[in-house]
């Protein structure tokens, strides 16, 4: 890697935008680029490999898994970055950063994200590289003039010259025993490869070369030397033995591919490479064989590093099959870890529907440049180009845990940012008629000004309020309430989304709100003709419940949100409106004989050759999961649903409707009997009914379900469907279908192992029961994590858990038994406690202080 102040620029990886041979140094790029859809590539080398990448504007450092493709942002402090190198104890990572005064420096990370500088002054220093005890770092800086190794200690100390040379000299890399360093020197002339004592002396040249050689990096056995060369006329990764013999080309690409790294047992090379037009990491055996792509985004990734987990200690992560003494959880396990992730012994499927989960995301995240704005989000599927808003806000209680920020800030902004006017059309020009100012589109499309409501539905102003409420618990708070937008607030613009609802869509008569006939929660209407998204003059329009339960959070979350900026008039005006269209759903579409809500109303008598009041829908499940519904209507809403699914013959819970319509009353094709949103399956709404399951009353059934989707996702390597057959499980619609991940991982998260994380509070609420687990939660936008182990024997319930969260964390423990408790202690002391009954399950509940504590209940 050449550095700037050089006079001759080292022909290494180019700077975007800049010629083949310019010395490569981070920039932020004008344009922005999405993350990378992460491709999960099992191989013997197990681990994550770090990089470094433009994705979201700025060089940052990412650390993505091999297996699952899950990818981790470790920085975020807007300093251009390069020459990562991670240290033999794997909990640190050394890198080299841009400062303020134009000059480089070298900083040392590690996983609880402490920095701690390595060099100052006015020189550049760059390209540090780790011995291999740990203890010191070789890197190269122009202090004295030109540009030479030295060697330090890892504290700063001891620095010695190495190199002591008048030519330039790049690229230290240590061998294996130590004793040695090879760089990059054109003290020749050209740029050859050379080895040096580690006290500086015999240095030999290994390559002696016509050609220019760069990023030498020893094998982990010592034995070879990778390397990359323009010997062939353009740039390749080489492999020499050590003493400079047997060079052989091992990638023969007319690209450029640069900056090898090894595997940790020396199988595999991971390289950056511009073969497909931007720079991809690729990874390769080290015979040349089975190469495969590991990123895939118009980013440039470069400086790739193999990681292996560490093994114990800060950054440690539990290893399946581990079981700790009662009430002990393992060294590290609820200490400070940038990383979300879950352990389930009793069912490993669980376990592996964390990768299905990020493999998913993965797959749909998009992002483009709107006005200068940069905008991240997900697409609902690889069918889909847009990010819609219904899908977000189901995607993002599992997305806040993942991914940073930008992911959650920038979609709910921009759908603020366009909200529509009195004169604003759809592109798709809803059916002629302008929704008028406060709505809100359905979708992002790219052009600044490209809006599209879908206006047969009525719930896409609720959705987006709730996305806004995730972005306000996690990080936002009252001042990004504050935030302006085309002249409003956010918290304005809010208001008026929701005023826009009750102005165009509230029904006088049943003082609910209506949409066109769909059915329920769908955005296909039953007309012909026209877009079917869309309604269109002499449409019928229902009151369906779906709309009810969506608007009914809503209205709660704008209560809050006004009641967080002062504004306690609108507090008040909308949690009386939450009041009443409870109470009116409740008087008009519950159904206290069948135990279920109607699917929908219709304004104006329409014969129908079926029962629709015997139809029940998933929006059921949703009414519970946003407390519209009573914990009595919860309680049989659930055994109706159940007995659908078993009616249908379903093989997993998320059944749209059952009975479904008969084929042909909807126009839509894909609307016939069992299909699509007309009885097909929908892991989207069963993970939806999954939480509702665990949070009201149900968890034994909501785990039974649990694993009825683990058991589909086992079989499902290729991605997630938008939906199935209920019978067949047989896969239709979009693969990676993005709601799907996220109801399933708040099903697991929220669900399962009940934690709640943001900025306000922590919330640990083990549904495990007989069952042990641990849980780890990190939210990126507050830095953020909480952790916990549960273990069940003899009749005792253990939970240890650790948080850097400074409220207290709210306990509510589910007891396993149905006995009465013996003893509750906090850390050895007795401490008051209170039961709570829900459904059929009961909880301990209990205030417990922040840090790291355990809780003890003893039951008789």
């Amino acid at each position: 890697m050449g550095c700037q102040n050089s006079a001759t620029s080292t022909p290494v990886l180019p700077t975007p935008g800049v010629t083949e041979t310019a010395t490569f140094t981070p920039t932020a790029t004008n344009t922005p680029t999405p993350s990378p859809t992460p491709t999960p590539t099992p191989t013997p080398s197990s681990g994550s490999v770090a990089f470094i990448s433009n994705r979201h504007g700025q060089f940052e450092i990412y650390l993505q898994e091999i297996d699952s493709g899950h990818l981790s942002l470790l920085t975020q402090d807007r300093l251009e970055k390069a020459d990562l190198a991670w240290a033999p104890d794997r909990n640190w990572f050394a890198f080299a950063a841009k400062k303020a005064n134009g000059h480089w420096q070298i900083y040392l990370k590690d996983l609880t994200g402490k920095t701690i500088p390595l060099t100052e002054g006015p020189a550049d220093s760059r390209q540090p590289a780790w011995s291999p005890d740990g203890r010191r770092l070789a890197f190269v800086t122009n202090r004295d003039g030109n540009w030479e190794i030295y060697l330090v200690n890892r504290d700063g100390s001891g620095l010695v010259n190495l190199t002591r040379n008048p030519a330039s000299d790049w690229h230290p890399t240590w061998s294996p025993d130590g004793q040695k360093i090879a760089f990059v020197s054109n003290r020749d002339g050209n740029w050859e490869i050379y080895v040096v004592d580690v006290n500086g002396n015999n240095p030999v040249n290994l390559t002696n070369s016509l050609a220019g050689e760069d990023f030498p990096v020893w094998s982990p056995t010592g034995e070879l030397i990778a390397f990359i060369s323009d010997a062939e006329g353009q740039w390749d990764v080489y492999l020499m033995n050590a003493d400079g013999t047997g060079r052989r080309n091992l990638t023969h690409n007319p690209g450029y591919d640069g900056q090898p790294a090894w595997s940790p047992d020396g199988e595999y090379l991971v390289f950056t490479s511009k073969r497909d037009g931007n720079f991809e990491l690729y990874q390769i055996r080290a015979d040349g064989s089975d190469l495969k792509r590991l990123t895939r985004n118009p980013a440039d990734d470069v400086y790739p590093v193999w990681v292996k987990p560490p093994e114990g200690g800060k950054g440690a992560t539990p290893k399946k099959g581990r079981t700790p003494k009662q009430g002990g959880a393992s060294k590290g396990e609820l200490d400070y870890q940038p990383v979300t992730m879950w352990h389930f012994p009793a069912d490993p499927r669980i376990d592996g529907m964390r990768a299905h989960i990020l493999q998913t995301l993965g797959q749909v995240e998009t992002g483009f440049l709107s006005q200068n704005r940069t905008i991240f989000g997900f697409e609902p599927g690889d069918d889909y180009q847009q990010i819609y808003i219904r899908d977000t806000s189901f995607i993002l209680p599992t997305a806040q845990y993942f991914y940073p920020p930008i992911f959650l800030f920038s979609p709910v902004e921009e759908f603020l940012y366009r909200q529509y006017e009195d004169d604003t059309l759809s592109s798709d020009g809803d059916a002629g008629m302008r929704p008028g100012a406060g709505a809100v589109s359905g979708v992002l499309c790219l052009g600044p000004s490209c809006v599209n409501k879908e206006t047969v539905v009525s719930d896409e102003e609720s959705s987006l309020i709730h996305a806004a409420y995730i972005c306000y618990k996690a990080g936002g708070g009252a001042d990004w309430l504050r935030k302006q937008i085309r002249g409003k607030t956010i918290i304005e613009r809010l208001n008026l989304a929701m005023e826009w609802l009750y102005t165009h869509r509230l029904d006088n008569k049943w003082q609910l709100l209506k949409r066109g006939h769909t059915v329920d929660w769908g955005d296909v209407k039953v007309e012909p003709g026209g877009n079917p998204t869309d309604i269109a003059p002499g449409d019928q329009w229902t009151i369906s419940i779906y709309d009810q339960a969506i608007a009914y959070r809503a209205c709660q979350e704008l209560a809050e949100m006004n009641r967080a900026v002062g504004d306690l008039a609108n507090a008040e005006r909308w949690a009386q409106r939450a009041a009443e269209l409870r109470r009116y759903t409740n008087q008009h579409l519950w159904q206290a004989q069948r135990g279920f809500y109607r699917t929908h109303l219709h304004l104006e008598p329409v014969p129908h050759p079926i029962d629709e009041d015997a139809i029940i829908s998933i929006a059921n499940a949703v009414a519970v999961y946003t407390g519209l519904a009573d914990e009595l209507q919860a309680g049989a809403i659930f055994e109706n649903l159940e007995t659908a699914r078993r009616s249908m013959g379903a093989i997993k819970p998320g059944l749209s409707l059952y009975p479904p319509y008969p084929s042909g009353f909807f126009a839509y094709h894909q609307m016939g009997e069992g299909m699509y949103q007309n009885g097909g399956l929908w892991d989207w709404w069963g993970g939806v009914q999954i939480t509702a399951e665990f949070q009201h009353g149900r968890a034994q059934q909501a785990l039974e379900h649990l694993m009825m989707v683990a058991k589909d996702w086992g079989t499902r390597p290729f991605g997630l469907p938008e939906w199935q057959f209920a019978r067949t499980g047989e896969a239709r619609g979009s693969l990676n279908y993005a709601a799907s991940a996220g109801a399933i991982g708040e099903a697991i998260i929220a669900g399962l192992f009940g934690v709640h994380l943001n900025k306000d509070e922590v919330k640990l609420a083990p549904r495990l029961g007989f069952n042990e687990g641990y849980i780890r939660v990190y939210q990126p936008a507050t830095d953020l994590y909480v952790a916990y182990r549960y273990t069940w024997k003899d009749k005792v319930a253990t939970m240890e858990y650790g948080s850097n969260h400074t409220a207290p964390v709210q306990v509510r423990l589910l007891l396993p038994l149905n006995q009465p408790v013996a003893t509750v202690a906090l850390d050895g002391q007795a401490v008051a406690y209170t039961l709570e009954r829900i459904g059929a399950d009961t909880y301990l509940v209990l205030t417990a202080p922040p840090g790291r504590h355990q809780i003890i209940v003893t039951q008789q």
